[in-house]
């Protein structure tokens, strides 16, 4: 989002970056990593909800549909963008979300509070004078206990990523258009490549042509705004944290808990040995912090913040309050079902094809406990009760108490193996007679394989559930779905093969196309995109 748009030479009407969902940016999830460390966030499901920088409106349209209860507002300078969203929202129906036209200056001269401010993918992209306008909006469109996310480039991850930026704005011609920006900017990023690929065996030309290679993939969106943009300016986090204390914000914790302070060192866990070294040369929390993002040459930030209260405290984690959330994980274990009677270490997998390497026999049972419920979310003290089953005369009983899990689920939450959220999410654990998907999770399945689950993630399709999505309003049960699809077939000219052979038989056709309907409710099911009864 820019501050001030001239409308003939605008990038984002030209090359608009698409607004996209991202569980981080939930906020039952919001709340309950700042309840975490003490802060006591609006309800999800009654709360007022105001994006900065909202593009189109599809990052919010998701969470409107979620919370009917709730209120949502988005800004954005794109006049474009935000008509596009506009209309999208009559189309579906929408009436708890409104979007309007609007540049953060002009947003500063209004007077309104909301439980939860998002602004994603605006601050490193605006100038100086900018970014302190924005955190003064944040900072007045709070409400008292309000939360906010806010994301932004970082030192010194960047500095490598500042090298491709530098050589792209330096070799490309300045009157070139957005998308001729682009395309010229792959040709000189392939030669770059081949170049650096002369010398593979460096660590430069080691770490550079990963950073090629994940660029290559990138959409031309993403490479406009992040190498050729007129701005990008990174920040350290130190630096931020002066800045949101000048605004009278408070940092409360990063939006993956596992950035904050040494949470990055855990192993199963345990603390990686040289830890009590860090702790004792930075005592400071948030000077580990920067210490860690030197060593891991962090990039990006996303941070959660609050209003700075009359008597500021340092957030501490409290534990305990996990009682009060839920939670949600999807591994699997690689060598088959996990072994609870020793504490051996297994690895585990989920759907994003992220490991986990545990020992701990308690937090192996909590992670099938979790999978069992997958896609739902499990509460506390069910999950306790869960453990405590799958737990029996398997592992010490006498040693197993609460306390023991919610130290372990803490762990896991640190390392984010497992999602935490403030209340349980609306999707359907079963398959049922007639099952029913977002309105707008059958928008997006016509526009591209890519489209927002209830759990606030962006999930991939293929063409079969891409066409099946279409017929699951809530109305037709699985029988009349299935003649959907067979008509849809005969109209296509599509065959029915089984075994290399076409499928002539009435009777068959209709077997393995139920068979194909019950595979693909299932692959809905599991990705979260059906909605409870």
């Amino acid at each position: 989002m820019k501050d001030k748009i001239d409308e003939k030479v605008d990038p984002y009407a030209t090359i608009p970056y698409a607004s996209k969902v991202h569980p981080l940016r939930e906020p039952s999830r919001i709340a309950a990593l700042a309840a975490l460390y003490g802060f006591e966030g609006a309800r999800p499901e009654s709360a007022s909800v105001f994006e900065i920088g909202c593009a189109s409106g599809q990052a919010l349209i998701p969470l409107a549909l979620m919370y009917p209860e709730a209120s949502f507002y988005g800004i954005d300078a794109s006049e474009a963008q935000i008509e596009e969203g506009k209309s999208l929202i009559l189309k579906l129906g929408i009436k708890n979300i409104g979007l309007e036209a609007k540049t953060i200056s002009e947003a500063l001269k209004e007077k309104r509070h909301f439980n939860y401010v998002f602004a994603h993918g605006v601050y490193s992209w605006i100038n100086e004078d900018t970014q302190q306008d924005l955190l003064s909006l944040i900072h007045s469109s709070l409400s008292d206990n309000g939360l906010a996310y806010i994301s932004y480039n970082t030192w010194p991850g960047w500095h490598f990523r500042r090298i491709l930026r530098d050589f792209l704005v330096w070799q490309l011609p300045s009157d070139l258009s957005p998308l001729e920006k682009v395309s010229e900017a792959r040709k000189h990023l392939s030669l770059f490549e081949d170049v650096v690929g002369y010398e593979f065996e460096r660590p430069y030309s080691l770490l550079m042509n990963l950073e090629l290679r994940r660029i290559r993939g990138e959409s031309d969106a993403y490479v406009f705004h992040e190498f050729l943009e007129e701005e990008n300016n990174p920040v350290y986090f130190r630096d931020m944290l002066e800045r949101l204390a000048q605004a009278k914000l408070q940092y409360i914790s990063d939006a993956r808990l596992s950035r904050n302070d040494s949470f990055r060192l855990i192993k199963d866990g345990s603390l990686l040995k040289f830890e009590p070294k860090l702790l004792y040369e930075f005592p400071e929390t948030h000077t580990r912090a920067q210490v860690l993002d030197f060593a891991f040459h962090t990039p990006f930030r996303e941070s959660i913040v609050s209003k700075v209260k009359d008597s500021p405290t340092a957030p501490m984690l409290n534990s305990e309050s996990l009682q009060k959330l839920f939670f949600s994980a999807s591994f699997e274990s690689i060598e088959g079902e996990p072994e609870l009677g020793r504490e051996t270490e297994e690895e585990f997998i989920d759907l994003a094809g992220h490991r986990a390497f545990l020992s701990k026999a308690v937090l192996k049972a909590a992670l099938i406990a979790m999978r069992e419920a997958w896609p739902r979310n499990i509460d506390f003290k069910t999950l306790f009760l869960k453990v405590i089953k799958l737990g029996k005369e398997k592992f010490s009983q006498s040693a197993f108490d609460n306390s023991t899990l919610i130290l372990g689920l803490l762990d896991l939450a640190k390392q984010d193996f497992i999602d935490i959220s403030l209340n349980s999410i609306n999707v359907a654990s079963t398959i049922s007679s007639k099952p029913r998907v977002s309105p707008f999770a059958q928008y997006q399945a016509r526009q591209s394989n890519i489209v927002t689950n209830l759990r606030y993630e962006s999930v991939e399709l293929g063409p079969f559930e891409r066409d099946l999505i279409q017929h699951l309003n809530g109305e037709r049960d699985l029988g009349a779905i299935a003649n959907l699809l067979l008509s849809s077939l005969s109209e296509d000219g599509a065959h029915i093969k089984e075994g290399g052979e076409t499928v002539l038989d009435p009777e068959r056709q209709r077997v393995l196309v139920t068979t194909l309907l019950n595979d693909g409710l299932e692959t809905l099911r599991k990705a979260a995109l059906l909605l409870e009864e």
